[in-house]
């Protein structure tokens, strides 16, 4: 990674870390009793990362973003753990959509160049990980189940839209 590409991730991460814990921590998408749906832009920040970087960078990388919104959520390793979660399995996903071609050193994921369902395929299994791991490490109960589920697949919903719409803002063309 050169100079500049760390610059960016750094500017991009403080951005999006802010947004995370300013705004959408904050923001109240119940109606009546349905309080299941939560935003999550934070994963959006390893999803981006190069697709040769060393693993256990990410790994490391994934637990520091996680306890600092932990840390501002009041949550205790919840985030931290899911967003590891995320991280290890990224390789994986990515594997499953690699392009003949393969993927060049220094890459990372871009609109302009794996294209838009690309973006969603890769995007949406990690996230729906993410979700269920995190609500279900937050129950710590499969009582809940129903819970679990419901809080999953509509945070996972809006958090999809979050994150293709700033992945096509801040990364159409690089």
């Amino acid at each position: 990674m050169n100079y500049k590409l760390i610059r960016r991730h750094i500017i991009l991460t403080l951005l999006v870390l802010s947004i995370q814990v300013l705004v959408l921590s904050r923001v109240d998408l119940t109606f009546g009793d349905f309080k299941y749906i939560h935003l999550y832009l934070y994963p959006y920040l390893i999803l981006t990362l190069p697709f040769r970087i060393n693993k256990y960078f990410s790994l490391i990388l994934a637990f520091v973003i996680g306890m600092i919104v932990d840390i501002f959520f009041g949550t205790y390793g919840i985030h931290a753990a899911s967003l590891v979660l995320f991280s290890f399995l990224r390789p994986a996903v990515f594997g499953l959509f690699e392009p003949k071609e393969g993927y060049l050193a220094g890459e990372s994921p871009s609109v302009s160049k794996n294209g838009i369902s690309w973006l969603v395929s890769v995007a949406s299994l990690l996230m729906i990980a993410f979700c269920l791991f995190l609500f279900s490490v937050e129950a710590f109960s499969f009582i809940y189940l129903s819970e679990i589920l419901l809080q999953s697949i509509f945070s996972f919903l809006g958090s999809m839209i979050l994150i293709i719409l700033t992945f096509i803002l801040f990364n159409s063309k690089s």
